[in-house]
């Protein structure tokens, strides 16, 4: 193995399980879905490189990637998205708990628990609410 991407994989090892706390099989799901490689140790330097990026976007995003039962990774509600969605509760005078059972009732989720999706349809749903004529 080459030097270069024997560090790679240790940078990629030290973001997945230091900064987000991913276990080893989540880790190998991620290098799956975006080389089509089982292992690290076939990796590329590109392809490595594409791995850490990924990975370095979740850790500024402060997202946290999640398994789905497809094994596909998805990504959970980013801190902004709950900004966002703070602001237009407080336009239609709802506390935190009204924004949660708004959720509920929406997803069967509460507020934090939101996929990236979820998160973004809420948005759009509190957009179009509070542009309705009164």
């Amino acid at each position: 193995m080459q030097p270069e991407l024997k560090k790679k994989i240790s940078a990629i090892y030290a973001i997945a399980q230091g900064k987000l706390g991913l276990d080893n099989d989540l880790i190998h799901d991620i290098v799956n879905n975006l080389t089509n490689k089982t292992s690290l140790r076939d990796l590329t330097i590109p392809e490595a490189n594409k791995v850490i990026a990924s990975l370095l976007k979740s850790t500024d995003t402060g997202t946290k990637p999640k398994r789905k039962t497809s094994g596909k990774i998805s990504y959970l509600i980013t801190p902004a998205q709950i900004a966002k969605l703070e602001k237009l509760g407080e336009q239609m005078m709802w506390g935190p708990e009204q924004l949660d059972k708004f959720s509920m009732r929406q997803y069967k989720k509460p507020l934090k628990q939101l996929k990236l999706q979820q998160a973004q349809g809420l948005i759009e749903a509190l957009k179009s609410i509070i542009e309705r004529p009164k």
